[in-house]
């Protein structure tokens, strides 16, 4: 009984170690995979240029994303200011998330945020701007 146990422990300490080195050797494509996920998400998302200053991957704990020097500029406008600039933004995610299709984080940290609204169009009707299908609210209403 006692040998059985040994060897269990031991099996289960060597998956362990591989996990971790497998984990550590995959940790730049991973890391190159997450990056440009996300770059493709926040473009498609804002309609706008995304930049990083620098991004990081970090798999223990857990997973996370470290943003810094996000910015976001709507069309790719540089006449204008950024749509979006965070100084620093984590992300905890899984990593379905990181490596699949499905955008579900859990929590979202950013430091530093600045909105700035882009200049309106002559003509620009309200309703317009929702090309993903969304509604638009009482709110947003100019009626």
């Amino acid at each position: 009984m006692n040998r059985w146990f040994v060897i269990v422990g031991a099996g289960l300490l060597i998956l362990c170690a591989a996990l971790v080195v497998a984990a550590y050797a995959l940790a730049p494509r991973i890391r190159g995979i997450a990056k440009e996920e996300t770059q493709t998400y926040l473009q498609g998302r804002f309609q706008s240029s995304v930049q990083f200053s620098d991004f990081h991957v970090v798999l223990f704990p857990r997973i996370q994303l470290l943003v810094d020097g996000l910015v976001l500029r709507y069309r790719g406008r540089t006449d204008i200011p950024p749509l979006i600039e965070v100084r620093e933004a984590t992300v905890d995610a899984d990593l379905a998330t990181l490596l699949g299709r499905r955008h579900e984080i859990k929590r979202v940290r950013l430091a530093g945020l600045q909105i700035h609204t882009p200049p309106r169009v002559p003509g620009d009707d309200q309703r317009n701007r929702y090309k993903s299908g969304g509604q638009v609210s009482d709110c947003d209403r100019r009626d």
